[in-house]
């Protein structure tokens, strides 16, 4: 706005206190500052003052003889603007060309540098190219194995499903051990192998006890707990109906040794074994206690590895 009113030789005044922000840059863009009533600007010390007035009159008169010498600037200046923008108007072709022509000259020259580096890097690429993974196969359904019905499935009634859970472990060899340190304190102990997830991984559960009421398992797990076996929380009563019958032994005179031996037969080839006594004075033996048919499926596949022939039945009997 000063450069404008400078050119046309035109008299620009600004009034603004004394103390407002930025005064000095302000005073730097026109030719100075008349001062009214004030001796000093506070904001701007070094800034130019042509006049200084003790109070406003209208007979004031304020040299304008610096005015006049920038406008006479701005007017040389606005005329050599002028002959250069005219001179560019007539040559403004010239520019434009010699730009696009460079244009053209960095393009040719990119393009020959570019050219030979793709070629060696695609040649690379191809040498060192290997084949995308091939995802691992499908994993195979867990291996399920037919578990028929309980064979005696009159006995449901009359079945021994109560007994207390005692420990699990991860490894047959931990729940065997388990039984080998506690077996004196527990009346048909059974290690039953229990898938636990959809991946069948499995646990191997012990119990103890095989009794046809809650209040029979609920005593056994008192005990267990005053004794050295359980820890004051440890142990739960559940219920375990079936397991599988793997041999039996007839009535005879001295049927608790003949249990005795036939139970360690089995023990001696690994397999844990109990016995529970049938009414007609002979008695079974059991491997694994199970609430459902097909938990037994793991411990039927390792005795018919041993050569055995277990059917899956409702527990009967009482512990010796």
């Amino acid at each position: 706005m000063a450069g404008g009113f400078a050119e046309v030789g035109a008299l620009l005044l600004l009034v603004t206190p004394s103390d407002s922000p930025r005064l000095g840059d302000l005073i730097d863009q026109v030719d100075g500052a008349v001062l009214v009533k004030d001796p000093e600007i506070p904001k701007a010390p070094s800034s130019l003052v042509l006049a200084r007035v003790a109070t406003p009159t209208p007979t004031l008169k304020i040299p304008l003889h610096r005015m006049g010498e920038r406008a006479a600037g701005w007017k040389q200046r606005a005329s050599a603007w002028k002959q250069r923008t005219s001179a560019w108007k007539q040559r403004r072709w010239f520019y434009p060309a010699i730009g696009g022509f460079t244009v053209l000259v960095i393009a040719a020259l990119g393009l020959a540098l570019l050219l030979p580096r793709l070629g060696r890097t695609r040649r690379v690429a191809r040498a060192t190219a290997v084949a995308a993974p091939t995802p691992p196969p499908p994993r195979p359904p867990p291996e399920t194995l037919y578990i028929a019905p309980p064979a005696n499935a009159n006995d449901s009634s009359s079945a021994a499903t109560f007994s207390v859970e005692l420990f699990t472990a991860n490894t047959a060899e931990g729940a065997n051990l388990f039984v080998r340190k506690n077996g004196a304190a527990l009346p048909a102990a059974a290690v039953s192998p229990v898938p636990i997830d959809p991946d069948r991984t499995i646990w191997f559960k012990v119990t103890a006890g095989a009794y046809t009421r809650r209040y029979q398992a609920d005593s056994l797990l008192l005990v267990l707990r005053n004794s050295t076996v359980l820890a004051d929380s440890g142990g739960t009563v559940t219920r375990t109906p079936l397991a599988l019958l793997v041999d039996s032994v007839p009535t005879q005179g001295g049927i608790v040794d003949a249990v005795r031996a036939a139970v360690q037969k089995y023990e001696a080839r690994g397999l844990p074994i109990y016995a529970l006594m049938q009414n007609d004075g002979g008695a079974r033996l059991y491997a694994g206690a199970f609430a459902r048919a097909d938990q037994s499926a793991e411990l039927i596949r390792t005795l018919r590895g041993a050569g055995l022939k277990p059917v899956l039945v409702y527990r009967t009997g009482s512990t010796p």
